[in-house]
């Protein structure tokens, strides 16, 4: 992971490479975008008994979020949420995406055409989410929540807060 200066530094030589220039629309950007989605879930039905697959699709989802430090993200004004400097830090390890993308079931999803969800939200995105979501722990669902849920200020308004 790059330094968060350095980051931007890319961003911005990547955004002035694009066509597009604010309230114009007839351009193509062209890019895809995997959705994933999450339930909350400690792999037992409703009578108690566990559900099939759960366990090691939970497990995976818990090293992927595991490697990324969620409970180092500071609070406060120093936050993600609340801070124009959204890099918290290196990953504890590699980000194991192979294994997780491993895991997806991708066997049923929904695409369609639309735009970027952060800022400069861009149309010319090919969105795939996946139908099934996959399983994910209250802890690394409460460290989600706490760090990213609900802020109107995430990232320096460059987050992933879009208006509904």
């Amino acid at each position: 992971m790059l330094p968060y200066d350095q980051t931007a530094k890319n961003y911005a030589n990547f955004a002035k490479g694009q066509k597009a220039k604010d309230g114009e629309f007839n351009y193509k950007v062209n890019y895809g975008v995997l959705g994933v989605m999450f339930t909350e879930t400690d792999c037992k039905n409703d009578t108690g008994k566990k559900i099939a697959d759960c366990e090691a699709k939970l497990a995976i989802t818990n090293d992927f979020f595991g490697a990324m430090n969620l409970d180092q993200i500071p609070t406060g004004a120093a936050s993600p949420a609340e801070s124009a400097n959204a890099w918290w830090g290196k990953t504890k390890s590699s980000v194991p995406l192979k294994s997780f993308m491993e895991g997806l079931d991708t066997r049923e999803f929904f695409a369609y055409n639309g735009s970027l969800t952060t800022p400069p939200c861009w149309e010319g995105v090919r969105w795939t989410v996946l139908k099934n979501a996959m399983p994910i722990s209250a802890n690394v669902m409460t460290l989600i929540k706490r760090n990213f849920g609900g802020n109107v200020n995430f990232a320096g308004y460059r987050g992933n807060n879009r208006v509904i």
